[in-house]
């Protein structure tokens, strides 16, 4: 078993390795800001189309304390698999409503969904799952 998964098992994320997800209607993006606000965007234009990832991180210049970076930016394609992960995790921290908070402060994460379902966003709580989450997302690097 993966450790990605054991985290996931043990954070609330997906149980059951290799369950199948439903094809989500496209197009579909999801943006996500982390505590920090290092930013992630997943998209995927069409049903043929691979799904993308982007991370942009936040660099000393634009950091509140001028000394922060959140490393390097990154660009990658996303297997169908990475894909219904990432669904997998974003359904489960933006359907908890124990996960909400209020607004946007340093720490918290935010995450909006675009799709032809209508837009979504939702402000995560800093909890383990927030924490596991923003573990989760470099391995999509």
């Amino acid at each position: 078993m993966s450790l990605v998964l054991m985290v996931l098992m043990a954070c609330g994320g997906p149980v059951e390795e290799g369950a199948s997800v439903p094809m989500r209607e496209t197009p579909w993006r999801i943006d996500f800001y982390d505590g920090s606000g290092n930013s992630y965007r997943f998209e995927r234009a069409g049903p043929t189309d691979p799904a993308r990832a982007t991370y942009d991180p936040v660099d000393p210049a634009n950091s509140s304390s001028g000394t922060y970076s959140g490393g390097d930016p990154w660009t990658s394609e996303l297997a169908a698999e990475e894909a219904a992960e990432l669904w997998r995790w974003v359904d489960g921290l933006a359907e908890d409503p124990s996960l909400r908070a209020e607004r946007r402060e340093m720490g918290t994460g935010l995450v909006r969904v675009r799709s032809p379902g209508g837009e979504q966003s939702v402000v995560i709580k800093r909890t383990n799952q927030l924490t596991a989450f923003e573990t989760y997302l470099p391995s999509l690097k």
